[in-house]
């Protein structure tokens, strides 16, 4: 059965080398490949040192083993165990199929590569070293490889309960912030002693009490012919191999007779009270179902909760370096990001669209109720976390920029998650299809987090405008002008995004309901034609490209000018690679800001010039040609 498999898993590598995937899958193998021969190199070092920078390399494989499958969507490429069910094998066969399975495939292969590193250090420390090396490898890949399966199955495990996904949510929101504000961390690192190579004690151990440094430990052992501390680590890599694989067998057994499969449990705390106040109207029924899917439809509660935590790390992590600047902004960041999360509300119905298309005139009322219910959940908790960071902070001066801008940032979320949910719709499963892996079921939100981004900074220009001039002028009436004018822009945003969204629901909700399908009516022929292919417009790919960068980078710009804007007529000080622009000499960090801002808006209008000009050559005929003749 595990040679079937692997074969199994080889025809789908060769099968999925097409397209866009091929690209994905061929840019990180030159990634990894990298990588590793770096890993390599560092054994090329000094021994006493390389030991070190050894066990730090391989806990860092074992953290991105760990982490990756989750954010690379997990089972997404690979024969899930479901595909297995009807086949006459224990759990136990079932699990040493599938891990048989996974040791093919270019991480392992690339893993293996970075590993070999432990192989290369031995070797100039004898031959029993080696040895020992060439035993420790393979079992550490295999280490790996199950913990990396075990966490996807554990996720799975704790996705089942509304806790449970608010905390799967916490570590990943964390690590896209730190990413987010590398900046700060930049700072604070510079400061460590660790990078001038002075190294805490405590470091080197507790890198070797890790399963990823037990090949390291044993290979240095053996080199001081303590073959009873290298023999004891193999034996201990050997066992752990073992009791995760027993491990991921019983995971297995219960995923596949339906345990992990069993409907999430209702939390406990309802929204009976607020949905039994709601009047007896569509508006109501709509608000009604909106407001008890949210806290138990678990891949909601997931995505608001990363947004959540997402704000509050990125918005504290400045803290360690002294920066409370980010924290008035906190909310202004949920925001943002909740509103890019969920932006697959149709998606994320499905098929079930089809309940709304079958009530015509219903339309309206459909999408101003998902509006509001976002708006419920998500707003209180914005404007409490920017008055929190706004009273840490202590600035009152800004009071007027944070509740303007959040105003502004509030409409216009609430405006584009349902614009952009039937304009740009990520397919997904049903609720009763999905796996237990928030980044198999959730599609590329990559694109949406950006154009959300792009798009709030962008309707937030004039209330930026109005608090500059009042922030420059010392005018606080004119300062305090931005926050009506900031509700004034969200509402508007609110109301005619949403008008847009259900209009494009009421003339093209058939050719939407067949895209969250998995069809594309664009492309189907029709009955009794020929074949054709659909050639693009010329440039048009590169139009895309154009548009996306320019739409989703032109916040940076702006962002880095009007941070530092701030500071400079506030009188504040920052260490941020945002604010560059503040540590100039006088007098250039004014014009420098404003340059930046200046930037911003070029960005923008070049985006915005080439989506129009992409819209008008679509409109041009379009050149149709014959499968037949392109085949030729």
């Amino acid at each position: 059965m595990v040679g079937v498999l692997i074969r199994m898993k080889l025809a789908m590598l060769r099968n999925s080398m097409t397209g866009g995937h091929a690209a994905e899958m061929v840019l990180g193998g030159v990634l990894g490949l990298l990588t590793a021969v770096g890993t390599i190199l560092v054994a090329l070092n000094d021994a006493a040192i390389s030991a070190d920078v050894l066990a730090v390399v391989f806990a860092g494989w074992t953290l991105g083993w760990v982490l990756g499958p989750l954010f690379a969507g997990g089972e997404k490429n690979d024969l899930r165990p479901e595909h297995l069910t009807r086949v006459p094998m224990s759990s136990r066969t079932m699990a040493n199929g599938l891990f048989g399975m996974s040791l093919f495939g270019i991480g392992p292969a690339v893993t293996l590569l970075a590993f070999l590193a432990l192989v290369v250090f031995a070797v100039r420390l004898g031959i029993g070293p080696t040895l020992v090396a060439l035993v420790a490898v393979p079992a550490t890949l295999a280490t790996l490889v199950l913990l990396s399966r075990i966490t996807v199955a554990l996720v799975g495990e704790t996705m089942r309960s509304r806790v449970g996904a608010a905390l799967v949510a916490v570590p990943w929101a964390v690590i896209v912030a730190c990413a987010s504000n590398i900046g700060i961390l930049l700072v604070v690192l510079g400061q460590s002693e660790m990078l001038r190579g002075d190294w805490p004690a405590w470091l080197p151990i507790t890198l070797r009490v890790l399963p990823s440094g037990w090949g390291v430990a044993a290979v240095e052992a053996a080199s001081r012919s303590d073959w009873l501390v290298a023999g004891g680590a193999l034996v201990a890599l050997v066992a752990l191999v073992l009791g995760l694989l027993a491990s991921w067998s019983r995971l297995l057994h219960r995923r596949v007779t339906g345990a992990l499969g069993a409907p999430a449990v209702r939390p406990k705390v309802s929204s009976r009270v607020l949905v039994g106040r709601l009047p007896s109207t569509r508006l109501g029924a709509v608000l009604g179902k909106e407001l008890r899917t949210w806290p138990r439809d678990m891949l909601r509660t997931y995505f608001w909760f990363f947004a959540l935590w997402f704000a509050v790390a990125y918005s504290a992590l400045p803290l360690l370096a002294g920066v409370t600047a980010y924290l008035p902004w906190t909310g202004v960041a949920l925001v943002i990001i909740a509103a890019a999360c969920s932006a697959n509300l149709y998606s994320a119905d499905g098929s079930a669209l089809w309940l709304t298309l079958m009530n015509p005139g219903v339309e309206r009322v459909d999408v101003r109720g998902r509006q509001l219910a976002w708006l419920l959940v998500t707003a209180p908790v914005a404007v409490a976390l920017t008055v929190i960071g706004m009273l840490v902070d202590g600035q009152d001066w800004l009071w007027p920029w944070a509740l303007g801008v959040l105003a502004s940032s509030i409409g216009t979320g609430a405006g584009l998650l349902a614009l952009l949910s039937v304009m740009v719709p990520i397919r997904m499963p049903d609720a009763h299809r999905r796996s237990a892996n928030p980044a198999t079921d959730s599609g590329n939100l990559t694109g949406l987090v950006w154009m959300m981004i792009g798009a709030s900074v962008a309707a937030a220009l004039p209330v930026v405008g109005v608090l500059v001039l009042g922030t420059v002028r010392d005018d606080p009436l004119l300062r305090w002008s931005g926050v009506p004018l900031g509700l004034l822009v969200g509402g508007l945003a609110l109301w005619l995004f949403g008008r847009l969204a259900y209009r494009r629901i009421e003339t093209n909700g058939p050719e939407l309901l067949e895209k969250l399908r998995g069809g594309n009516p664009n492309l189907r022929a029709k009955p009794g034609a020929p074949a054709v292919v659909l050639v693009e417009p010329p440039g048009a790919n590169g139009m895309r490209v154009r548009i996306g960068l320019c739409l989703g980078a032109g916040w940076i710009p702006m962002v880095s000018g009007v941070i530092s804007l701030v500071l400079v007529f506030g009188g504040g000080a920052s260490r941020t690679l945002w604010t560059f622009a503040t540590r100039l000499p006088e007098p250039l960090p004014v014009p420098v800001a404003l340059l930046l801002i200046g930037l911003s808006v070029l960005i923008y209008a070049t985006g915005v010039r080439t989506l129009l000009a992409l819209r008008r050559l679509r409109r041009e005929p379009v050149v149709a040609t014959p499968a037949a003749a392109v085949a030729a």
